[in-house]
Parts: structure tokens; sequence; C-alpha cells
């Protein structure tokens, strides 16, 4: 598939240039991307973009994972399942989607329960911040999607003061105008099955992508330095 012309800052061009590479490498071997794409950001284990692809095979679908370990075995099952109308890819979302697609080229993205880094001197690896929603503004098309889930009500309280905003998103509700039509067909991670089970809450944001273009003023919403454990534990990965 063809890359785009991005230009990094230089500590990233100077820095990663061995995680660009991987992608200028994985790129150069995968078959272009046919529209409608959807992409999943942490794909984790793949059993997510996998129900996506049985779903909808008419779809192009990426799952961008940054554990390499589960993006090879996510992509291996793919293979095995005979679902040719996904791939998994072991690189960070902030450096591929950019590299990957042009602005515009994406239906719908999933953010499924992102890990929310709980510890102070993690929290700059958390996913949400404003400029990574502009990113996602800029490669999602007007009236598709960005999907997210969370069980975690700080970082619930941080998307939904972020994302109010940017005029790039709307909230909806499924069954609103212009809210994706297809909720209830989706895939359920381990994850969300395992917290519906016992009773927990699940924080889930529709937004749809409005005409308004993206900006380079993304606004802000301080991100808390620590987010507060739950007293109940779900034993396994965030997916």
């Amino acid at each position: 598939m063809d890359l785009q012309e991005v230009s990094f800052p230089e500590a990233i061009a100077r820095y990663r240039n061995n995680e660009l590479d991987e992608i200028r490498a994985w790129a150069s071997t995968a078959a272009p991307f046919t529209p409608p794409i959807q992409v999943e950001i942490g794909s984790n284990r793949g059993r997510f973009i996998q129900g996506l692809a049985q779903l909808y095979p008419e779809r192009s679908l990426l799952g961008v994972e940054w554990q390499r370990k589960w993006a090879r075995l996510s992509e291996q099952d793919l293979r095995d399942a005979g679902l040719d109308n996904a791939r998994v890819l072991h690189a960070d979302v902030n450096l591929a989607l950019p590299m990957l697609f042009p602005d515009g080229a994406l239906e719908r993205v999933y953010v499924l329960f992102p890990d929310p880094w709980w510890k102070r001197r993690h929290a700059k690896r958390r996913l949400f911040t404003p400029e990574f929603l502009q990113l996602l503004a800029a490669k999602i098309a007007p009236g598709g999607h960005l999907v997210i889930k969370t069980d975690v009500e700080p970082y619930a309280e941080h998307i939904e003061q972020l994302t109010s905003t940017l005029a790039q998103f709307q909230a909806t509700s499924p069954g609103d105008p212009g809210a994706p039509d297809d909720v209830e067909a989706w895939p359920r991670t381990t994850r969300e099955r395992k917290i519906i089970r016992k009773g927990l809450p699940v924080w889930r944001f529709f937004l749809r992508r409005t005409e308004a273009p993206p900006t380079d003023n993304p606004g802000d919403a301080p991100l808390p330095e620590v987010f507060d454990k739950p007293d109940v534990t779900i034993d396994n990965p965030r997916q």
C-alpha cells in the first residue's frame, strides 16, 4: 500500500526511526485497503477485530496494537480463520495512522478499554489527548464515527470533557439520527463480557465526525495525574 508523506517532529524522526521503518516495511508488503475502512486501536488479542471481519466482510479492517506479541498472534488468528479483509499491525497508532491513511479515509475508529496507566509517572502514556483526537478528526471522514468504551470512570469523565470541547465530534446515542445503526451486532471484547457479568458499569461514547475541519488548536482538558483504581479488578488484559 502507498504511504503518505508525513513530516514528523525531529525528535521522532531521529529517535524513533526504527519504528517508522517497521511501518514502512509492513506497508510495502500490505495490499491496499479498499474503502470503507475501519480501524481498531489497541486490538490486544484480536477477538474484537476477528468478530468485525466476520460481521463486515465487505469492509477493510485494520487493528493497531502496541504489544508485538498480541499483534502477531492476532494476525495469525485472522489468517487461520481465512479472514482476508482484516490485518493487525504492531505500531504506535500516533505514527501509523498519519503514514498509512490520507485524511478522511476512515469510516469508523474503535478504541475499546484503553489502558488507564494508573500511576502518576505513566500518565503521559495515556492515549486520549487533544492532539490524538485531532489526529482522529483528520483521518475519520465526515459522517464517520469514533467509538470509545472504558470501565474507568475518571477516564470516561476526561474523555467526555475533552470531546465536548471539539466541534469535530458530536456525541450521539444508539437510535439517534447520525448514530451508528448496528451497535447491537458488534462483538463484545472478553473484558466487556466479564465487566457485564460482574454487574459493573461501562461508559460508551458514540461520536459522529462533523463537517468541522481539523484545527491546529485542539483545545485542552487536563488529564488527572492519578486515577484511583476500582475495588473490583478484572483478571484479564484490557481486552
